[in-house]
C-alpha cells in the first residue's frame, strides 16, 4: 500500500464509530442497520462483520468496504461477502478500490476462508481482480444480483512467469529433495513459451522458490488435441512447501487463462502411482472430473486384459467445465 494511505477498522478503532456510521450511511443510506450492525461488531466474538475506512494522510476519507456474512441475497450459504466498496469520486482512477479488495481479501484469508463473495450490477470490473461470476441471487424485495467468488490464497504466495535465470535456482531446490529436473529441462519449457506454445509460471511463497505449473495450449493427449482442450502441465510443488495452497493458486491462474482464452473445458493428465495422491486429492476437490477414457500409457490407451508398467507415464485424463462471465 502507498506509504500516504492508511486502512483503518472499526474494530481496532472504536472510538470512531459515529465516523464510520455516517460515512456508510451517507452513500448507502439506512442510519439504523448500520449503526446497529456496527455497534453490535464491537463487542462481538464473531470475526465478521468487519468495516473499513481508507484515509490519506491528512486524515480524509478515500473509500470503504466491509467484510460481512450476508449481502441481503438469497445464497445464504455462501460466505463471507465484500460488501459497500465504493471510492469517492475526486479519488478515483487511482487503483484505490484495489486496495480495499487486496485488504478485505487478506484479511479474510487471515479469518480462515478460502473463498471471498460479492453480488454486484457491475460487469468487467471485479473480474480484473480475479473474480469469477458463479451466478445469480435475489434480494429481499425481488430483484437480482450477479454474484461473484474469488479463490483466496496466502499473500506469501506469488506468481510470476519463469526467467532463464531462475532455472539453476529450481534445479537446485529440487535436488535438495531427490528430485531430477535439471536446469535444461526448464530452459527447454522457457523456449516453448517463447513460440507461444505454453506458458511456463513459477510460484514463491515468501520470496522462495515453491513451484511451478505448464498451461499448455496444444496437449500431447490425443482426446484433448481433437477437441482443443488446453492442458495443465508438470504441476510440481516442492515437499517443504505443500498443503500452503501453491498448487491450489497454480491451477487457479491456469484455469482463468483458460477462461480467458475463450475455453470452456481445461484438462491434465494424472499418473496412477502413489506418488500422485496428493496430486489426485486435489484435481478431485477443484472440481476435475475422468474424462471416461480409462488408462493411458504414453498417450496410448489400455484395452481390457492389456498389462502396462506402473510408472510415471501410467495416466488417466480429468476434465474440468470452467465458468465464463457473461
Amino acid at each position: 500500500m502507498s506509504s500516504e494511505l492508511i486502512i483503518k477498522s472499526l474494530r481496532t478503532e472504536p472510538k470512531q464509530l459515529d465516523r464510520f456510521v455516517e460515512y456508510y450511511v451517507r452513500h448507502w443510506n439506512n442510519d439504523a442497520i448500520y449503526r446497529d450492525c456496527m455497534t453490535s461488531c464491537l463487542d462481538s466474538p464473531s470475526p465478521l462483520p468487519q468495516w473499513y475506512l481508507l484515509l490519506n494522510l491528512n486524515n480524509e476519507i478515500i473509500g470503504g468496504a466491509g467484510l460481512i456474512t450476508n449481502d441481503f441475497i438469497s445464497r445464504m450459504d455462501l460466505m463471507p461477502w465484500l460488501c459497500a466498496l465504493y471510492i469517492e469520486e475526486p479519488y478515483r482512477g487511482n487503483n484505490y478500490g484495489s486496495l480495499l479488495i487486496d485488504h478485505i481479501s487478506h484479511e479474510a484469508f487471515r479469518l480462515g476462508f478460502d473463498k471471498l463473495y460479492l453480488c454486484t450490477d457491475h460487469m468487467g470490473y471485479y473480474e480484473k481482480f480475479g473474480f469469477e461470476y458463479i451466478g445469480d441471487g435475489f434480494h429481499p424485495r425481488g430483484e437480482s444480483s450477479r454474484i461473484y467468488c474469488l479463490e483466496l490464497f496466502s499473500p506469501l504466495i506469488s506468481l510470476r512467469e519463469f526467467q532463464p535465470e531462475d532455472s539453476s535456482v529450481m534445479e537446485l531446490a529440487f535436488q535438495q529433495q531427490n528430485w531430477c529436473k535439471p536446469a535444461g529441462q526448464f530452459l527447454r519449457y522457457h523456449e516453448e513459451s517463447k513460440r507461444g506454445e505454453i506458458i511456463f509460471l513459477t510460484a514463491y511463497y515468501n520470496s522462495e522458490f515453491a513451484g511451478y505449473v505448464l498451461y499448455r495450449r496444444k496437449s500431447f493427449y490425443p482426446p484433448f488435441i481433437n477437441e482443443g482442450i488446453p492442458e495443465i502441465g508438470d504441476l510440481n510443488v516442492l515437499k517443504k512447501f505443500q498443503r500452503h495452497g501453491i498448487g491450489s493458486a497454480l491451477m487457479a491462474w491456469t484455469e482463468k487463462r483458460a477462461v480467458n482464452e475463450n475455453h470452456d473445458t481445461i484438462g491434465l493428465c494424472v499418473g496412477l502411482i502413489s506418488d500422485y495422491g496428493n496430486a489426485q486429492r486435489l484435481y478431485v476437490k477443484r472440481g476435475y472430473l475422468p474424462d471416461g477414457r480409462g488408462l493411458s500409457y504414453n498417450e496410448t490407451f489400455l484395452t481390457h486384459g492389456e498389462s502396462t508398467v506402473a510408472d510415471d507415464d501410467l495416466v488417466i485424463a480429468m476434465t474440468k467445465r470452467l465458468i465464463h462471465s457473461l
